[in-house]
């Protein structure tokens, strides 16, 4: 067997890469979005009043307070 047939094949059989942490951390964290968000949105639901309410400072406020 000549070294590049044996490059060859082990390329062949290298198996694919795990996905780095942060990738996995990035895809745990979205998941967990997605799924508080349907959460509150079944058990809750949105307000009545949310059209009024968004154009609000105190409402606006609370992001940012949320953010910090």
């Amino acid at each position: 067997m000549e070294t590049r047939d044996l490059i060859v094949a082990l390329g062949r059989d290298a198996k694919a890469k795990a996905p780095s942490p942060a990738a996995v951390l990035a895809g745990a964290g979205l998941a967990a979005i997605v799924f508080a968000y349907v959460l509150f949105a079944v058990l809750i639901g949105p307000r009545p009043d949310i059209a009024a309410a968004a154009v609000t400072p105190r409402f606006l406020f609370k992001f940012v307070v949320t953010l910090a």
